[in-house]
């Protein structure tokens, strides 16, 4: 049971990331763009390789929900570890600075988001690990963060499928990644045809209100923080499942055969 708690964020989350593609998938069904009837057996799998694909979707998606995770832990800020990582993270922050890093070949935007990234991740570090008595508060405020980056994405995931499929009748596809070369065309565009600001701004008023539930059911991670023994075994579970789900994903891809191409979507 106490094992099972420790899984709570992991499994909240896949909750809401199923009720979220539920719902969607309902919305599509009935759209006026939705030109087509459907069998009692076309139903069934739509609804059912439905949710088996969003499990294993979710699990390649929470990667970064688990490496945030594991990591949490007091020992690292012990001396002389911590001023030992806080060390490497400030060398590798002055590296990528530098302008001569390996990401600079690359060009692009690359280096600015990796410098972004390194240099709030040194200075949370810093604060965590400067402030011993504060540590639990910024813990807990950051865990918040990341649910609520995580709920949002699922929302926003969810809201730009369905303005997707209202204007091409499919979801994403190749168009969708042929528009991210178009970037400032594309957000100009969306912003003359959407109310971009009362969309948001429900858009994040939902976001808080769910993290608010979600967080509540959640808390038992970072309020008793897992031991490594657990971090191994959650670790082990979640390893097995991601590269399970590398295999499983094609496998279902190959299940969209039927000749109703509104099926397959």
């Amino acid at each position: 049971m106490i094992f099972y708690k420790k899984l709570s964020a992991f499994y909240n989350l896949a909750l809401f990331y199923f009720i979220v593609s539920f719902v969607l998938r309902i919305v599509l069904l009935f759209h006026p763009i939705t030109q087509s009837s459907f069998t009692i057996a076309e139903s069934l799998k739509i609804f059912g390789l439905g949710i088996v694909s969003d499990f294993f979707v979710f699990i390649v998606a929470g990667i970064f929900l688990w490496l945030y995770l594991i990591f949490i832990s007091n020992s690292k800020y012990n001396k002389p570890s911590g001023y030992i990582i806080l060390g490497i993270l400030i060398m590798l922050f002055l590296y990528i600075a530098s302008g001569k890093s390996i990401l600079d070949e690359y060009g692009g935007a690359l280096p600015r988001i990796a410098l972004i990234f390194i240099g709030i991740k040194t200075f949370l570090f810093a604060l965590l690990l400067f402030l011993p008595k504060h540590r639990d508060k910024i813990r807990f405020w950051l865990f918040a963060f990341v649910l609520f980056l995580n709920v949002l994405l699922i929302l926003q995931n969810g809201l730009s499928e369905y303005f997707f499929w209202n204007e091409f009748g499919v979801k994403y596809n190749f168009i969708a990644v042929n528009y991210l070369i178009y970037t400032n065309e594309v957000i100009g565009n969306i912003m003359q045809s959407y109310p971009v600001i009362p969309i948001f701004s429900a858009l994040f008023l939902v976001t808080g209100i769910v993290t608010y539930f979600i967080l509540k059911n959640s808390r038992d991670f970072i309020s008793n923080i897992p031991s490594f023994n657990q971090k191994i075994k959650i670790s082990v579970l979640y390893i097995g499942l991601f590269f399970g789900s590398l295999l499983v994903i094609p496998a279902l891809a190959k299940t969209e055969n039927s000749k109703n191409i509104f099926v397959n979507e």
